[in-house]
């Protein structure tokens, strides 16, 4: 998320991350909090670069082929992270009559 452009993020939904701990925004990755940066105890340099590794991955998807598929690939992410922030009610739900859980926000 964060080698990814704002209109990017914007195009699958998501918040701009401008630093690791908006990374808890969202509901999946809030319990890693306090991993986002991973940091050399001796030097203090940061050991990944987020932004490289997301240059990476995309020429990664170029060099397979991905073609399209990359965009498909970015938008099962971007709904899982989306998803994963809401909170479903599913104390109504009945298979037995076609009754599903719902979304409470």
């Amino acid at each position: 998320m964060f080698g990814a452009s704002p209109e990017t993020l914007q195009q699958y939904k998501l918040e701009p991350v401008k630093k690791a701990t908006d990374l808890a925004n969202y509901e999946y990755l809030k319990s890693s909090t306090g991993t986002y940066e991973v940091k050399d105890e001796v030097s203090g340099q940061y050991l990944i670069n987020d932004k490289e590794e997301y240059k990476v991955v995309c020429e990664s998807f170029k060099s397979l082929k991905f073609g399209d598929y990359t965009d498909c690939v970015w938008r099962i992410v971007a709904a899982i992270l989306l998803l994963g922030n809401h909170v479903w009610d599913d104390t109504k739900y009945d298979p037995n009559k076609g009754i599903g859980c719902f979304f409470t926000n």
